[in-house]
């Protein structure tokens, strides 16, 4: 038998705490900050980059699209 493992990029900090387990994280304006609300500036950029699993782990997993916000 084959058997095939995959790893998932998780953090699991104190420094990523407020999350809600289940809430997409979005790159914030702050730089290096996480956000459940995506951007709405009228030049932001929105970009997904993954969930939390629990409120301190977050599930790294950024998506394929990057929208610019219009206010």
């Amino acid at each position: 038998m084959v058997y095939s493992q995959r790893a998932y990029p998780q953090f699991d900090s104190t420094r990523l705490t407020g999350g809600t387990a289940g809430a997409k994280g979005f790159l914030d304006t702050t730089p290096g900050a996480i956000t459940a609300t995506p951007p709405s500036g009228a030049s932001d950029i929105v970009q997904p980059v993954g969930y939390w699993l629990t409120t301190t782990v977050f599930f790294f997993n950024p998506g394929a699209y990057v929208v610019r916000a219009s206010a």
